[in-house]
């Protein structure tokens, strides 16, 4: 008995969710299950979408816009899965032991090295940009869609 793609990713999606939720935490878990959720109803649920706008007669481009995103949806779910598993791999996991098994793995050199450092990198990123990000809420700067807005960027 073979199993269908869908069945397939729903499975690999809820071991990620379970696995972010026991060792990393229920926040990770719960983004990552509602973007999997979100994904997965749109992007499977659009072709009963498509066929019922069809049937009420929507104009074509209507339902071409549909049939799109549920397209790029159906794409995003698998990416969301992806990443929920690079998300845990990367918490519970420490650098020597990663570098140890890509290379245990037979992987070049160049290409480990080079994952190693963006992972060392990751965490500087992180604190950066959330100290750029203290430093605009300090100066009265909203980057929330309702500031962006209400002030949108000038050229001076």
């Amino acid at each position: 008995m073979r199993a269908s793609p869908t069945s397939t990713l729903l499975a690999v999606q809820l071991l990620a969710v379970v696995a972010l939720a026991w060792e990393v935490g229920g926040r990770a878990a719960v983004r990552t299950g509602l973007g999997c959720l979100v994904c997965d109803a749109l992007s499977l649920g659009s072709p009963l979408l498509v066929a019922w706008l069809e049937a009420v007669g929507s104009p074509r481009g209507v339902i071409l816009v549909v049939g799109t995103c549920a397209a790029i949806l159906y794409w995003f779910a698998r990416f969301f899965a992806g990443f929920g598993i690079a998300l845990y791999v990367y918490r519970t996991t420490r650098i020597g032991q990663m570098k140890a098994a890509l290379r245990a793995v037979h992987l070049p050199r160049v290409f480990v090295d080079a994952l190693v450092v963006a992972f060392r990198v990751l965490p500087t990123v992180g604190a950066e940009a959330v100290a750029i990000r203290e430093a605009m809420e300090m100066r009265g700067v909203d980057l929330g869609v309702r500031g962006v807005l209400r002030h949108p960027p000038r050229d001076r």
